[in-house]
């Protein structure tokens, strides 16, 4: 399990990995998140639920990384910590997730970026062995 950024020409890129697909999701999330404030700056004092239903993988992984921008944005929080479950039925993914954080602060989070969302481009989903890779680019 783990995430890391990479550069992309005005944006940031987001790659994760996990030995599931819940895994490399979570990891996903974590790193979007990674890309405004140090996850260990980050308090689980909030919890929040979201679900995602979605026809494949690939826009499992947008519509649910799309949502936690939404999320963080209407909140106005930073989440450390995302638990996912995921369950396939009739051609159809559903998620839930849950997310722990807290509200913002400036004076400790430090936001580097907002984010305004997750792009098609470069978004990939595969499976690597008996886990799975996924990557992202996030606009900034």
């Amino acid at each position: 399990m783990g995430f890391e950024l990479f550069s992309h020409p005005a944006d940031i890129g987001v790659r994760a990995w996990g030995d599931s697909l819940e895994e490399a999701l979570e990891e996903a999330a974590l790193g979007l998140v990674a890309v405004q404030t140090d996850l260990d700056l980050i308090e689980p004092r909030e919890e929040r639920r979201l679900e995602v239903v979605s026809p494949d993988e690939e826009f499992l992984l947008f519509d649910f990384l799309n949502e936690v921008v939404f999320f963080m944005a209407r909140e106005k929080m930073l989440f450390g910590q995302v638990k996912v479950f995921l369950e396939q039925k009739e051609n159809q993914f559903f998620l839930e997730a849950k997310m722990k954080g807290e509200k913002i602060k400036p004076e400790k989070h430090k936001p580097a970026v907002e984010i305004k969302g997750v792009s098609w481009h470069e978004l990939k989903v595969k499976r690597k062995g008996k886990g799975y890779w996924v990557q992202c680019v996030l606009d900034v």
